[in-house]
């Protein structure tokens, strides 16, 4: 028993934020009533207490009403088919490394998967179409179904392609994310580097203009997880400002560069308990351009709160464990990214955000371009998710081989060659190769379903439900 009351203390410990250690003492008091199971009475006590409560930075309240849903749902059984398909999940990740993004959920589930041999495609596919048949009766509301039906569909589309089965690539994309992608012409691109080479100023190519540009704006490695996290707490308290009780109170994050060999800048690692890790590829070059909007997309009001506040609203308090579970190749993943993406837009005004990067993190202010000039290179940037699209589509449909796609990709000089190279690296990656298109497609949907940018109602609902790319078609 003693046990038991300690797992279930550790597993809703707080992780505070390295700015406020000296509320620990207030973890220590929550430690001792949780383990003597008083949660309940003091939940009764303190809300009396409300005056008392909100003069602290952590809100007493929160917490232990916050232990009380978690201790209660840790009592109520999970739905068979939840658990179904949780495990579902869990075995396609083990036949395909990195399939789940993040995964919160019991421990029990994760370790019999560890432990089972591997599962054929074929076996996996017998289940989602189990699961496809026994979905109507088994969950009630509509929202949830139309969610888990959407999933499942990916499922099986993803697990054909890794059985071998032919499948056309757009159509993978339509059924694995809910999207129906396009082709480009080169010509789209020329237009596009014609605005690239007016908006970035300087003498000879737009290639040699991008270097010498990437030059002025580096930013130091040992200055990166400096200014990432001082990104972090504005957008944090902008976040908190726009969207007041939204964010989980004790919500958190840790900042590291990662060891692995990786395509991508940045990652969100969410690991549960509104607790994100988020990863630097040390390898990446680094602009003092760069930090506020990656802190919006991984952190606030992106990634982080994202998942922080369905991991509080939809996970912990309506028990709708299917949340526990973050898939990228899916419908979910294109609204995941999209709200990331639109994130940075969410905060500030393109001037206000400038002038804010200015004073924070540009190490000479004076050689900078003009606040209108930094806008719409800003603007240009977003459009080459586009060209990095029209790559994959050249990967994966004329079957250009990586020299060949360096190659054409350095005709138009967006970027330098080395960011390049990082770009391609991760739409070769099987994990990431139609990751692309839910950059693009998911900001898109976004915009046309509420505006760009979405008022703040529209982008709290996207934060707070369950939504897919089919929701805003």
């Amino acid at each position: 028993m003693v046990k038991k009351r300690n797992e279930i203390y550790l597993r809703i410990n707080i992780v505070f934020p390295e700015s406020h250690k000296k509320t620990n003492y207030l973890s220590f008091l929550y430690s001792i009533f949780s383990y003597l199971k008083l949660s309940r009475f003091l939940y009764i006590y303190f809300t009396k207490k409300e005056s008392w409560i909100t003069n602290k930075r952590f809100k007493i309240k929160e917490l232990i009403e916050y232990n009380y849903i978690y201790q209660k749902n840790t009592k109520m059984t999970i739905d068979p088919f939840i658990k179904e398909y949780i495990i579902l999940a869990l075995r396609i990740n083990k036949l395909f490394d990195g399939y789940i993004d993040a995964y919160y959920g019991s421990p029990k589930f994760k370790k019999m998967v560890e432990s089972e041999p591997i599962k054929s495609p074929k076996q996996l596919i017998k289940t989602v179409k189990s699961l496809q048949k026994d979905l109507s009766e088994a969950i009630d509301d509509p929202a949830r179904q139309n969610y888990l039906r959407a999933i499942l569909g990916a499922m099986e589309t993803f697990l054909k392609v890794l059985d071998g089965e032919n499948i056309d690539f757009f159509e993978q994309i339509e059924t694995i994310l809910g999207i129906k992608p396009d082709l480009f012409k080169d010509d789209e691109f020329y237009d596009l580097q014609e605005q690239f080479n007016e908006a970035y100023l300087g003498v000879g190519t737009l290639a040699e203009k991008m270097e010498s540009y990437k030059e002025r704006r580096y930013i130091p490695q040992n200055h990166v997880i400096p200014y990432f996290k001082k990104a972090l707490e504005i957008t944090r308290s902008r976040t908190r400002e726009l969207f007041p009780d939204l964010l989980p109170e004790t919500e958190s994050y840790h900042v590291q560069f990662t060891k692995e060999r990786v395509g991508w800048a940045m990652y969100n690692k969410y690991q549960g308990n509104f607790h994100s890790l988020i990863e630097i590829n040390p390898s990446q070059p680094y602009y003092w351009t760069t930090f506020f909007p990656l802190a919006a997309h991984e952190g606030y009001p992106g990634h982080h709160t994202e998942l922080a506040v369905k991991n509080k609203l939809l996970h912990d308090k309506l028990n709708w464990n299917e949340h526990c579970l973050v898939l990228m190749n899916t419908p979910v993943g294109v609204i995941i990214e999209g709200i990331a993406e639109t994130a940075p837009y969410i905060l500030f005004s393109p001037i206000e955000k400038f002038r804010i990067e200015i004073k924070e993190f540009c190490p000479n202010p004076i050689e900078e371009d003009s606040v209108e000039t930094l806008i719409k290179q800003f603007e240009l940037k977003y459009k080459l998710k586009k060209f990095k699209i029209h790559l994959t589509n050249l990967t994966y449909i004329e079957g250009l081989s990586k020299k060949e796609l360096i190659d054409y990709g350095m005709t138009f000089g967006f970027t330098p060659k080395a960011n390049l190279e990082s770009d391609i690296d991760f739409i070769l990656n099987p994990k990431y190769r139609i990751v692309h298109y839910t950059y693009n497609y998911g900001r898109a949907l976004i915009s046309k379903k509420f505006g760009f940018p979405p008022n703040l109602d529209d982008f709290k609902y996207l934060l707070s439900n369950p939504v897919i790319s089919s929701d805003l078609v």
